[in-house]
């Protein structure tokens, strides 16, 4: 064989491999892509409960709501003596 022809048909063989690497990159790209979508709608929704969980939170902790709390209970408030600081 000629030089010319095996010269040409490496280019051949080298320009598929290029052809398939480039086409497997850009499916990793989608794929990926997907991905870190279906991430972030994970991290908003999280994030979401998150802030829910804090406000309720925030309500059942409140004084009034636990003074109400208290009242259906039964409950009195301690005398100053009992009462100790946690840190």
């Amino acid at each position: 064989m000629r030089v010319w022809v095996r010269i040409l048909l490496l280019e051949v063989v080298v320009g598929i491999g290029l052809c398939f690497c480039l086409a497997w990159v850009s499916l990793r790209q989608i794929t990926i892509s997907y991905e870190i979508s279906r991430l972030q709608q994970v991290i908003q929704k999280k994030k979401e409960l998150h802030n829910k969980l804090v406000l309720e939170k925030s309500f059942l902790f409140s004084p009034n709501n636990l003074r109400r709390l208290g009242k259906r209970l039964h409950l009195s408030m301690p005398s100053p003596e009992r009462i100790r600081e946690i840190k």
